[in-house]
């Protein structure tokens, strides 16, 4: 059984951002009419230190990207994420970009069918006989989805629940490339990836 997670669910703007422009008072102005536009950091992550939180949502930011991601990631503020995201660009048309990823991240119960016998590998016996403990499993699959790039990373991690990545990325150097990605829709690539995991690896879902 999966269930979607609030972590690493998120759109990733990848780009050369200006992290000054981010404040509550250019939010307040530019993206959102909530009053209530908190700022946190993010203590051990050097790499997306900084956030505003608002309409349910956090805003990552650093010179590099931008990440929006949902407190509970259900229909309406997934469908947020994609709106904030449409007018960070649009707002922000003269920054340079690269990509832009809309992902997904499942939990899941401990594996069995085809998700389990993927991580029955030959060789771990052998490595078990030489001393080597396995303390993580991953294996991922790089595909082709229509013009989309489809990532899949499936993970039996040491410690906690399996779980699986799930990545639409594509390669958008102009503000309108990341417009037209992003109007494939959070909720639909969602709804997407869940028919190719369940038909693929039988998963069911909460």
């Amino acid at each position: 059984m999966l269930k979607i997670t609030s972590e690493n669910t998120n759109i990733a703007i990848i780009g050369g951002w200006n992290t000054r422009i981010f404040t509550p008072e250019w939010i307040m102005a530019n993206i959102s009419n909530s009053k209530d536009v908190a700022v946190g950091l993010v203590l051990g992550n050097f790499s997306l230190p900084f956030y505003l939180q608002f309409d349910g949502l956090n805003v990552n930011f650093s010179a590099n990207r931008v990440v929006i991601s949902a407190e509970i990631p259900d229909d309406a503020s997934l469908i947020r994420t994609q709106e904030v995201a449409d007018a960070i660009v649009t707002k922000l048309h003269h920054t340079p970009l690269r990509a832009t990823g809309i992902n997904f991240r499942y939990e899941s119960d401990p594996f069995e069918g085809l998700a389990h016998q993927l991580f029955e590998q030959p060789d771990d016996s052998a490595l078990a006989d030489a001393g080597a403990i396995i303390v993580n499993k991953s294996i991922t699959r790089s595909t082709l989805l229509d013009d989309l790039v489809l990532n899949i990373r499936i993970e039996i991690p040491q410690k906690g629940n399996p779980f699986i990545g799930i990545n639409f990325h594509k390669e958008t150097n102009t503000t309108q490339a990341a417009k037209e990605h992003l109007a494939n829709g959070v909720v639909n690539l969602r709804d997407r990836s869940k028919v190719l995991l369940e038909s693929v690896y039988n998963f069911d879902f909460e």
